[in-house]
């Protein structure tokens, strides 16, 4: 018996939703034609650029100093190149310590000097 009730109600909804009723429709105004461009699509890529305002900053950073004060004559690296520890980077000009080695030993010859008197 249900199962009888249950196939009238199934067909009752399925003839209503299969109904010609259309639905009605709006007038639409007369627009005129619009132009458009053709154009054809093809791959390639496009070079994407950002700005964006910050610091750099490096991973790491090395301390460079001299262990004596001097004219650099010779550069043996540049900036961004990689080194190790103990390369060398510049050469210093050696006339101001030579000129004070030179000094050392007239002063120590003069003491000997005087000592032997």
């Amino acid at each position: 018996m249900k199962a009888i009730l249950r196939s009238c109600l199934l067909l009752a909804l399925l003839a209503a939703g299969c109904s010609q009723h259309k639905p009605a429709t709006k007038s639409k105004p007369d627009l005129p034609p619009a132009s458009v461009e053709l154009a054809t699509a093809s791959l390639g890529s496009d070079p994407v650029y950002e700005q964006i305002v910050g610091t750099v900053r490096p991973r790491t950073i090395a301390r460079v100093s001299a262990k004596v004060s001097g004219r650099i004559t010779e550069l043996q690296t540049k900036i961004g190149k990689s080194v190790k520890k103990g390369d060398l980077l510049a050469e210093i000009d050696a006339a101001e310590i030579d000129a004070r080695l030179d000094q050392a030993e007239a002063a120590l010859s003069n003491a000997r000097r005087e000592l032997d008197r």
